[in-house]
């Protein structure tokens, strides 16, 4: 049996999101522009999508040697409920590699 090649897992569909202004609420708006031009870079890399348990954990490559391992527990699509994440990074809650998972997915 053939084997295709791997590379970064896409998310799971999620039909429920959180928009860009509920990212940019959970993150302030330089850490979601910083995130979005991260995911825009092609730097998020999905390891787990989960929507029925609201999870998202990816890679994201930053500054360091190693990818920041990147854990988001997704908030609903109407802002009600914010997003959350925690990253390896230095600044540790709601980083850029937070915003960048939220916008890539």
């Amino acid at each position: 049996m053939a084997h295709r090649a791997s590379g970064p897992a896409e998310p799971r569909r999620w039909s429920d999101l959180p928009r860009e202004e509920a990212v940019r609420a959970a993150v302030g708006p330089e850490t979601f522009a910083r995130g979005a031009a991260y995911a825009k870079a092609g730097r998020v890399h999905f390891l787990t999508s989960d929507p029925e348990h609201r999870v998202l954990f990816a890679a994201v490559a930053g500054t360091a040697r190693q990818p920041y391992q990147t854990f988001v527990q997704v908030g609903d699509a109407r802002g009600v409920r914010p997003s959350t994440g925690r990253c390896t990074c230095p600044m540790v809650v709601n980083c850029k590699h937070v915003a960048a998972v939220l916008v890539a997915a």
